[in-house]
């Protein structure tokens, strides 16, 4: 993956000279973080009285939570209009998954009943975006379409749930360990007018999130629904 990125970075270097303009921009964007697979689902139930905060017992949820990030990056616009960029920027990724049990541990025995509530599964990331792509123009407005691959370093995670039963709230907090770096191949497009630009993508996890939970034996994917605004320095 180094080997990757350096030869990117080469690119990048090597056609400075023939490139009719670089562009530096700033980006703040939001979007939707979800999961997919046999392992992810739309509905779980939480854990009381098996440990000090109550678990989930399965927080890869199939419904999307709203997310927000910041980058910055650097591209370079051949006069063949072709784009080479690299972006990179920290996101706040959340997933969530709905509450429709509370199963409770009392005396060896456990009990179940129905509740409702909802848990977020948080994530920082450090975000890398190598990319390429064209260029289009549409009169006063340029048309941009890149595809390349995120390279997301997780910083941090964490649990968040809030459950009802029988009108007592169930709150709970735990950090878990999960994968470290995401893979995520990202198809993006952009509309940009003199220095704004608006633009969604979307990006899909080729790592395995499960295999904290069921050594890999199930699959579960990330994937994001980005949207953002763009300005040209």
């Amino acid at each position: 993956m180094l080997k990757t990125l350096f030869s990117f970075l080469a690119v990048l270097i090597g056609i400075q000279a023939s490139a009719q303009k670089t562009e530096f921009r700033l980006s703040l964007n939001s979007g939707f973080y979800s999961f997919a697979g046999d392992y992810a689902k739309s509905t779980s139930y939480v854990l009381i009285n098996w440990g000090p905060s109550p678990v989930t017992n399965n927080p890869f949820g199939t419904h999307g939570a709203l997310c927000y990030g910041l980058s910055g990056s650097i591209q370079q616009i051949t006069k063949s209009k072709f784009l080479f960029g690299i972006d990179f920027g920290y996101e706040k990724l959340r997933s969530k998954v709905l509450i429709n049990e509370v199963e409770e541990n009392l005396g060896g025995i456990n009990y179940g009943a129905a509740a409702k509530g909802k848990e977020f599964l948080n994530f920082d990331y450090k975000n890398l975006f190598p990319y390429g792509g064209h260029r289009y123009r549409l009169g006063k407005l340029s048309l941009d379409l890149i595809g390349g691959t995120d390279i997301g370093f997780c910083t941090d995670n964490r649990e968040k749930s809030e459950t009802n039963m029988g009108g007592k709230t169930y709150t709970g907090s735990l950090e878990k360990a999960y994968i470290k770096v995401d893979i995520r191949p990202r198809l993006q497009i952009s509309v940009n007018y003199h220095r704004l630009g608006v633009y969604m993508g979307y990006s899909y996890g080729l790592r395995n999130n499960a295999t904290a939970y069921d050594d890999g034996k199930q699959h579960c994917y990330g994937r994001m629904k980005r949207f953002g605004l763009a300005y040209r320095l």
